[in-house]
């Protein structure tokens, strides 16, 4: 399968998902789609980003699953990618089989727009790909595990505006910021940092 029958298929797959079971959910963000982002071929494997209106994720597909066959599903892995290393779930993509997914954004609620999620998304990979970037820490996955571990949303909101409170009442705070592309990435300008 080449690459853009891969992201046909993902899509098709993806939106069947939304429509079939996803209605009605209170995580979903309706300003964000459904879009198979830059996918690519890396070594033996499919490597780029869904976007969906209750996630965002980095997933690696295998090319071939008899020639790469991946451990039981639910198990983690650590794959080393250009800039870094990242831990991987072994998951099941209805259809098209299994993969790794690595958890970018979820919920999608702090993307006002379909546009933003694809920026994101794409400017991820740019800086994935980039032997040349320091390791940064992935913000998002501390409050996932939260999130996971069956922490309440409100208290997970409650926390939050509490340290964006916090973060007002700073010197700093009155000089505007500029967004750079780390801070991109870390999801600075969705009022994560």
């Amino acid at each position: 399968m080449d690459v853009q029958t891969l992201c046909v298929e993902l899509e098709r797959v993806f939106n069947r998902i939304h429509q079939e079971r996803m209605q009605g959910i209170p995580i979903l963000n309706p300003e964000v789609k459904v879009q198979a982002v830059g996918f690519q071929i890396w070594g033996d494997s499919y490597l780029g980003v869904m976007v969906t209106p209750w996630f965002m994720n980095l997933m690696l597909i295998p090319q071939n699953r008899a020639d790469n066959p991946l451990p039981e599903l639910g198990e983690q892995v650590i794959r080393k990618l250009p800039s870094q290393e990242y831990k991987f779930t072994v998951n099941e993509i209805e259809e098209l089989g299994p993969c790794l997914t690595h958890a970018l954004y979820s919920p999608m609620s702090k993307f006002p727009d379909h546009t933003t999620a694809v920026q994101t998304a794409e400017a991820f990979l740019a800086t994935l790909m980039d032997e040349s970037v320091e390791q940064i820490d992935n913000i998002d996955e501390a409050r996932m595990a939260r999130y996971l571990n069956g922490e309440e949303m409100e208290q997970i909101r409650l926390a939050e505006e509490a340290e964006k409170q916090a973060a007002e009442i700073t010197p700093e705070s009155a000089e505007p910021k500029q967004i750079s592309r780390r801070d991109l990435i870390r999801g600075a300008f969705l009022g994560n940092s």
